[in-house]
Formats: structure tokens, sequence, C-alpha cells
């Protein structure tokens, strides 16, 4: 019985350990979500309005996703996750949002064509495998990055005390 309960608890803290850090090998990043103070930041910087279908990529737990919608009326929010819990997480907390999509999988394999504004808090190495596929998009797509910037690419926009950068597809 207590050999059980050791494994149990070695389990959860192995699954926990794993949703947290897995996402950074199979190319995306570990979670560590940005403040709300940043997400409204990033979101005010792309000048979100009603027009607007916002893409976050490693939606984490949908943060990006509910403030577009709720304090931004943007047309439509959408996330996408690649750890299954977190992606759960996600659909529970934007439920109520009909204008909200979370989609599980890794967002290079995900059509992104339909996005007026990304948002991604990712890893340096994961931005720059990006900006192919980035590239692709409409002409004046915007582009929101925390912390890492896209190499050969010059942001629109600059917050260096908050480390956000925008970029606009056409003018980078």
């Amino acid at each position: 019985m207590e050999n059980d309960l050791v494994f149990i608890v070695c389990l959860a803290i192995f699954i926990i350990l794993m949703t947290m850090f897995w996402p950074r090998f199979v190319g995306g990043a570990e979670w560590a979500p940005a403040s709300m103070k940043i997400v409204r930041k990033m979101l005010r910087m792309a000048k979100v309005s009603r027009k607007d279908i916002v893409y976050d990529l490693g939606c984490g737990d949908g943060r990006f996703v509910l403030t577009a919608l709720r304090e931004f009326n943007a047309k439509s929010a959408v996330g996408i996750e690649i750890d299954p819990l977190r992606c759960f997480f996600s659909k529970i907390r934007t439920r109520k949002f009909k204008n909200a999509k979370i989609k599980f999988g890794s967002f290079v394999k995900k059509d992104l064509n339909e996005a007026t504004v990304i948002t991604c808090f990712l890893r340096q190495k994961t931005n720059d495998s990006l900006r192919e596929k980035l590239s692709q998009l409409k002409p004046g797509t915007k582009i929101v990055s925390y912390i890492w910037k896209f190499s050969g690419w010059k942001p629109v926009k600059a917050d260096k005390k908050n480390k956000i950068y925008m970029y606009e597809i056409g003018k980078s």
C-alpha cells in the first residue's frame, strides 16, 4: 500500500515535469506564462481590435486568447498548444466564447493564414525556425514576440524595456 502511494506520487511529479518541459524537445518552448501586464502590452502594441483574428502560438493556459476577446474585442482568437493537458485546460477556460478556438498540435503544422495578429513567447531557435512559415502570411499580418526576436527581421515597433517586438509581414 505504501509502495503504491510512493509510486503514484512519483508518477504525478514525473507527469507534471514532463508537461512543463517536453514541448521544448519537440520544437516549442517550456511553459513559462507571460504576465498579464505583458499580455496586455503585446495586444496593445498590435492595436488589436474587432477586425482582428489573433493567433497565439503555444497558448499555454489561454490567457492571450481570453484577453484578446474580453478586453480587445477581437473578431476571434485561436490558441495552438502541443501539450495535451494545457490544451485541455485552455479549452475549458475559453469554452464560453464561441469565437475562441483552442487547437491541439504543433503550430508548425497548422494553417496560420487567417491570422491578422500572431503572438508568441517561444525561444530564439523556435522563432528562427518559424521565419519562413510566417513570411508566407499575407502582407500586414502583425507578429508580436516577447523576449525573443526574429533574426534577420527588423521590428516595426519595440518596447526594449519590456522586451516586446512587433513585426509586420511585408515590412520586416
